[in-house]
């Protein structure tokens, strides 16, 4: 292969990959965290809402603690949803910290779920992520 040609070759796929319109596709995937009010030290009940916003349906979905406050531990990291039916448009995630004391912070997670959807054939299946979060804070204010 000539040099001319690796620079013409390597010059079109950069004016291609340049000129190319960016495609941002929308979210398929909505997750909501909610926690109880924490009223002293021990157990605080969160949940994770996953739902899909097309009409797909949800094959798979979990939840991994991404960050937490020092005050509230979470018990484990990574929570699966419950066996989700075959038609499932959405799932509830159950997360459990401890409080261990007074304090204010971020409780971060990781929603993923795996969406699919009717296709000639079969089904396409694909991943979707969100990140919600919500403030935790004992006393309340």
């Amino acid at each position: 292969m000539s040099t001319r040609f690796r620079t013409s070759a390597g010059a079109l796929l950069a004016a291609l990959t340049l000129s190319a319109p960016a495609t941002a596709r929308a979210p398929a995937l909505a997750a909501v965290l909610t926690c109880d009010p924490i009223t002293g030290p021990g157990r605080v009940l969160c949940s994770v809402e996953v739902r899909g916003l097309r009409t797909a349906r949800m094959a798979w979905a979990d939840a991994l603690v991404v960050a937490a406050p020092e005050f509230a531990r979470p018990l484990r990291s990574r929570v699966a949803a419950p066996r989700l039916e075959p038609s499932s448009k959405s799932a509830r995630i159950a997360l459990a910290l401890v409080a261990t004391g007074e304090g204010r912070g971020t409780l971060r997670v990781r929603a993923r779920a795996v969406l699919c959807q009717p296709r000639a054939g079969g089904e396409l299946c694909w991943s979707e992520v969100q990140e919600p979060s919500v403030e935790l804070a004992f006393p309340s204010d």
